[in-house]
């Protein structure tokens, strides 16, 4: 049964917040410290590392406890709670509690609900980059319970997201030891010989080829012989056909998860990499996404998987060490095509080496896969409860006796 609380009030937004345009000099932040929508992750999964820093000379500030939101197609759902000082882009939203009746973290939480992502979206102008109209977002009614309360709640999510944390570090650590070995192994040649030890540190033998010497009996091939190029099978979906389909398979685009639609078009385990648009680091490195499962791709990545006896895994990971800024196409819209792609020169191991090496990497990949897994279980308890708890369908206690459910199945 719905609950209604009496201490609870009708507020604005702008009753208990404001728009923050403190600014700081770009020379004060970093590749760290610098948030654009470009790396704000959709689907509210936080921030990456900026590829570039801003060329003028001062951006906005945010300080420890400020919301920020893309306010550029905010349908993608980008959000981050600030802990430090950043500088942010002006196309993302830097929103300050001003009221002492309101705790920083329990408005960020409410700030991440879809239905206040579909308000902001409700006021958007523009069609091929939608922006929210920042006087009407500051309009947003809603009901706020009272301080303590606010802090009940914010404490029950803080512990669903320490876990979710917690699996992140573990998932980034797989990658990096992931990616370790492989570059131990094909990059510097320190792979196993028959004894145990490191063959380029043990005098192994090497020959001359087209990319240098290479350990004997390894090969130079095209990318096309180890990998399946699965491109064809691509269907785009506009954004409007996609509202119209119920959220249950993923929609990816060049460089992440963009959306949620009602089938799917792929089942297993792939490598996305992307076509067009964002398709390099800054570093040069090529844009991928290792996905498993159902799941829909649009029209703006490579669908890929290893030809036998090359794993996705290794393609995933010989990708990730391949720099492709030789074969980017166009100034305006970069662009990696097929045929260049299928012709990068690729330097290939012994069949028992790779044997060897999928034997060691796949059970890392599959902790992967579980422990990523068990993130899904985690989102999808919050973002069932937060409009609950938010709206005050539900009591603390209740929901408390949920997490504490979810927490012990994923552990």
């Amino acid at each position: 049964m719905a609950m209604s609380y009496s201490e609870w009030k009708f507020v604005k937004l702008e009753d208990i917040s404001v728009y923050v345009t403190e600014k700081i000099n770009t020379s004060e932040i970093t590749e760290d410290s610098y948030i654009s929508t470009e790396n704000m992750i959709p689907e509210k999964g936080g921030i990456t590392k900026a590829s570039s820093l801003p060329t003028t000379k001062n951006v906005n500030k945010s300080r420890a406890g400020d919301i920020l939101i893309s306010n550029i197609r905010p349908y993608f759902k980008k959000i981050w709670y600030s802990k430090f000082t950043y500088g942010v882009s002006n196309d993302v939203l830097i929103i300050r509690p001003k009221s002492s009746e309101v705790d920083s973290r329990y408005l960020y939480y409410f700030l991440s609900q879809n239905k206040f992502f579909d308000f902001m979206v409700g006021t958007s102008k523009g069609t091929k980059m939608p922006r929210g109209d920042k006087n009407a977002i500051m309009k947003y009614q809603f009901k706020l319970p009272p301080i303590h309360e606010q802090q009940q709640i914010v404490n029950l999510f803080i512990s669903l997201d320490h876990k979710i944390q917690l699996n992140n570090g573990i998932n980034n650590t797989i990658e990096e030891i992931t990616q370790s070995i492989f570059k131990s192994w094909f990059v510097n040649f320190e792979f196993p010989n028959e004894n145990g030890e490191p063959y380029k540190s043990s005098y192994g033998k090497f020959v001359e080829s087209d990319l240098g010497l290479i350990p004997d009996g390894w090969e130079i091939k095209l990318f096309k012989d180890i990998s399946n190029n699965f491109d064809s099978q691509r269907v785009p979906l506009s954004k409007m056909e996609r509202e119209k389909r119920e959220k249950v398979y993923r929609y990816y685009g060049a460089a992440s998860l963009m959306d949620y639609v009602d089938d799917y078009i792929f089942d297993g385990t792939y490598v996305l990499m992307g076509e067009d648009g964002t398709v390099v680091t800054k570093n040069g490195f090529p844009i991928l996404q290792y996905v498993w499962g159902k799941f829909w791709v649009n029209n703006h990545a490579h669908v890929l998987q290893g030809r036998y006896p090359f794993s996705t895994e290794y393609l995933y990971l010989l990708l990730k060490n391949t720099n492709v800024n030789s074969i980017v196409t166009g100034a305006v819209q970069p662009k990696i095509n097929q045929k260049n792609l299928n012709n990068i020169r690729i330097l290939i191991p012994n069949d028992k080496l790779l044997c060897s090496f999928n034997k060691l990497v796949l059970p890392l990949f599959s902790k992967k896969k579980i422990v990523e897994e068990q993130n899904n279980e985690l989102v999808q308890i919050r973002e069932t409860l937060l409009p609950k708890l938010m709206s005050g369908e539900i009591r603390i206690p209740d929901a408390e006796q949920e997490v504490e459910r979810c927490l012990q199945k994923v552990n």
